[in-house]
């Protein structure tokens, strides 16, 4: 990414600089004049005039009640976003954007996101651009407490999903070929043109082009081995859906500078990769071109976790480079070809987010990956956010190449350093220990560890009242919900793995409502244990803070355990050999990853000899040479294509 010419060492744009320094000037210079008598220009010229202060006070009252009621939407968009910035602050120990220069300055964008984390995904994007952003959100998230009121505060677009729609039906069906024999069933009242029928158990989707009668209908294509099975079984029935009233609203945001959040992939869920896309963006992006006149910048935004369900956990998000509908396409699509059309711009969209993501086979592998970037990387070099996600996108995909090598040796090698990495993390996890603390453990420390021991014991008492008292309660509770939750997303769910994408965001909608409540009952119990009304509002009104501070010193504490932990075991005897060979075992492993990177690496081209990789270009000539499009099958049809005004498959989930 091409940096502006313009920053400043800490790399902030310097003309944003500029206005932050002129606000900050404006605010305190104006402060100070208001707090001080002689300088104050309003009680100035009203001495002059001899004249009360308040005529002012009430013509000022009344023109920002008026400003207030003119602008009340933006004023209540700011108040949602400054709200969940704060709420992303305390879920959230650090947030690193890389490549923001990439959103465009002006004009409405679309921004499309993998769709890892459930609603806080939503919440990073609202946070983290520069924009006014309108989600897409399934209608029924909106009918859900909290979701459904901040959904409707910042002008969400809801949007009937077809699956949500889907409910077993009478009766059992058997699939031979496109011809759907029924037992016991009532196609023609309960199936129509466009209907879609499911398999019990099967995530495939079969619409349905004619019914001929109660017990038999014909589908549009011949479904997979899986959906035809020689016995009869049960099935689900998936409405169609015509979204005409969605598409309109957001051409109305589109004209009005309003920019668009979609997620493609359809719903929430934990995998590694990204899930087939479903054309909805693609015809929204076709249909503004048609409709308005207006190419629409495409935005991808890859949202990347560490610890994503955690309390406290990490994310980068990375904001890649626009695409836009091409002229070819755009004459392509006018031209009756609307099928090909879209096929080929969801293929862009997909490079697109593929080139903001790190993406792997599954999660330990993907653990692997990110030990492997760890130990190849310099001892004492911090690298940014870009660097590390494009290290580890490298390392992740020359691990794919390799894995499909033809070469029987390299296989065996590649396989001999997975073995090794992974025998090293189960050794880490077995002592509860991180890569970073490693190196430190043939450094013994005694003044280290008894500072250490120090500092956590004088950390956990200051952290231990606030926490105990306005964090723990809530949090427990908010823990045991969320486990619930995940079990029953996951009984639900047919792409989820563990379900875990749901639980941050069920964490942050219980803490959001009892929270509040919480210090609202600890202000009632002690004014009525006689606490004076003043000092009961100073209190409450403090709530906030302390809580806050007690979260900061708890993860203090935490950290000082954690750096701990190595000292106090190595003075163990059974654990101290093992500990004592880890500096040896990671520099060996270091030393034969890099002798291996440097063996093999001339034959994985740019990964290798490259600075700096135009993810985009390498992920469209990877997805073209493996043949994956990841387009969900069916949903560029030439129905889909042809409906442009109806974008049956932009149901998302906030």
């Amino acid at each position: 990414m091409v940096q502006s010419a313009q920053t400043t060492a800490k790399g902030i744009p310097f003309l944003r600089e500029v206005s932050q320094t002129e606000n900050r000037v404006i605010f305190l210079f104006t402060l100070c004049m208001l707090s001080t008598d002689t300088l104050n220009p309003i009680k100035i010229v009203t001495n002059l005039l001899r004249l009360p202060t308040w005529p002012i006070t009430y013509i000022c009252g009344a023109l920002l009640l008026n400003v207030v009621y003119v602008n009340a939407y933006i004023i209540i968009y700011s108040g949602v976003r400054i709200f969940f910035h704060s709420i992303l602050s305390i879920f959230f120990r650090e947030i690193q954007l890389v490549g923001v220069n990439n959103i465009p300055q002006h004009g409405p964008v679309i921004f499309t996101g993998n769709h890892s984390n459930q609603f806080v995904d939503a919440l990073m994007v609202l946070c983290n651009c520069r924009h006014k952003v309108g989600f897409m959100i399934a209608e029924k998230s909106m009918h859900r407490p909290v979701i459904g009121h901040f959904a409707r505060a910042i002008g969400c677009i809801p949007v009937v999903r077809a699956q949500d729609t889907a409910k077993r039906a009478s009766g059992q069906i058997r699939i031979n070929g496109t011809r759907v024999e029924g037992l016991g069933t009532e196609f023609t009242k309960s199936v129509a043109e466009k209907y879609k029928l499911r398999i019990a158990g099967l995530a495939e989707e079969m619409r349905v082009t004619e019914v001929i009668d109660d017990h038999t209908a014909v589908l549009k294509e011949e479904p997979s081995e899986a959906s035809q099975k020689s016995d009869f079984s049960a099935f689900d029935i998936i409405t169609y859906i015509d979204q005409k009233d969605s598409f309109k609203k957001v051409w109305e945001a589109f004209q009005e500078g309003t920019c668009l959040g979609i997620f493609p992939e359809g719903g929430s869920h934990d995998r590694t990769d990204l899930l087939p896309l479903k054309a909805g963006i693609a015809l929204i992006a076709f249909g503004a071109v048609e409709e308005l006149g207006l190419e629409i910048p495409v935005v991808p935004v890859g949202l990347n976790y560490i610890r994503r369900h955690k309390f406290r956990g990490r994310a980068v998000i990375e904001f890649g480079a626009p695409i836009t509908v091409t002229p070819e396409l755009e004459e392509q699509y006018k031209s009756g070809q609307k099928r090909e059309a879209t096929a080929a711009f969801l293929d862009m969209v997909v490079d697109s987010m593929r080139s903001v993501i790190v993406t792997a086979p599954d999660y330990d592998r993907m653990q692997l990956i990110q030990t492997a970037r760890r130990i190849w990387s310099q001892d004492g070099v911090i690298m940014n956010p870009k660097e590390k996600q494009d290290l580890s996108r490298r390392f992740a995909e020359a691990y794919k190449r390799l894995q499909e090598s033809d070469e029987p040796e390299i296989k065996k090698q590649v396989q001999a350093l997975e073995d090794r990495l992974a025998k090293y993390q189960q050794r880490l996890d077995e002592f509860g220990l991180h890569d970073y603390q490693v190196p430190t453990l043939k450094r013994r420390r005694t003044w280290r560890m008894v500072y250490k021991l120090t500092h956590m014991t004088s950390v956990f008492v200051l952290a231990s009242l606030p926490t105990v008292l306005l964090n723990a309660p809530v949090g427990l509770l908010a823990k045991y919900l969320a486990e619930k939750e995940r079990v029953r997303a996951l009984e639900k769910s047919r792409v989820k793995l563990e379900a875990k994408d749901v639980m941050l965001s069920k964490k942050i909608q219980i803490c959001i409502i009892l929270v509040p409540l919480l210090w609202i009952a600890y202000a009632v119990v002690l004014y009525v244990a006689g606490v004076p009304l003043q000092m009961t509002i100073l209190l409450f009104v403090s709530f906030p803070i302390f809580s806050y501070l007690g979260v900061l010193s708890a993860e203090a504490g935490m950290v000082d355990v954690k750096d701990l932990r190595p000292y106090l075991m190595q003075l163990l005897p059974d654990p101290k050999g093992v500990l004592e060979s880890l500096p040896i075992e990671r520099a060996q492993l270091r030393t034969d990853l890099r002798r291996f990177v440097s063996k093999i690496g001339p034959t994985l081209g740019v990964l290798y000899t490259e600075k700096d990789i135009d993810w985009v270009a390498y992920t469209r000539l990877a997805r073209t040479a493996s043949g994956n499009h990841l387009v969900q099958e069916g949903e560029a049809s030439e129905e889909t294509a042809a409906e442009s005004k109806t974008p049956a498959t932009t149901d998302k989930e906030a």
